[in-house]
């Protein structure tokens, strides 16, 4: 059973400004993981958590920060873990940015977890629907105009309904 944790909700995303903007990204979604397996331990598992990375920019300002985000979709009745799980019951979903040289990334926001009671412990996680994690990017003050750059993450988690199994995926846009 899921019920809301008591925090802060995620800061929205900024507007993106109008400029004469130089540095191109591909797209407003820059890539979905095409993932419905992932080997581990050469195991087999079948992901039911889609990730998608996105972005409404489609071009940036040399010191302009701006937003990237990910969003896991689990099917109803499915769930992740929050990066800090709680109790024992379950493992941290984690994401490693990548970003080019003269690149600040902030620490990701995460949405207020929900509760997630299994028997005999409590954990904190995102149950059924999508879960969105967004990162504040701000490029180098001398970054070359019209330069295409990646920003890349891998996110892993492990997803649960009546059984626990891990995911992996990896995304890039440029």
């Amino acid at each position: 059973e899921a019920e809301p944790a008591q925090s802060a909700p995620v800061a929205s995303q900024p507007a993106p400004e109008a400029s004469s903007a130089t540095v191109a990204t591909t797209a407003n979604q820059a890539e979905t993981q095409d993932q419905d397996s992932v080997r581990v331990n050469d195991q087999k598992y079948h992901t039911k958590v889609q990730v998608s990375m996105v972005s409404d920019y489609k071009s940036v300002n040399p010191g302009q920060s701006f937003w990237v985000g990910l969003i896991l979709q689990m099917p109803e009745g499915w769930h992740i873990y929050w990066q800090n799980p709680g109790d024992d019951s379950g493992l941290a979903t984690t994401v490693s940015w990548s970003v080019p040289e003269g690149f600040q990334i902030d620490p990701s926001d995460w949405p207020t977890p929900q509760r997630i009671r299994d028997s005999d412990s409590i954990s904190y996680g995102y149950v059924g629907g999508e879960t969105p994690i967004l990162a504040k990017i701000t490029p180098s003050k001398l970054l070359p105009v019209g330069h295409a750059f990646p920003v890349k993450a891998t996110v892993n988690w492990i997803e649960c309904e009546q059984y626990c199994s891990p995911g992996e995926a990896h995304l890039q846009t440029t």
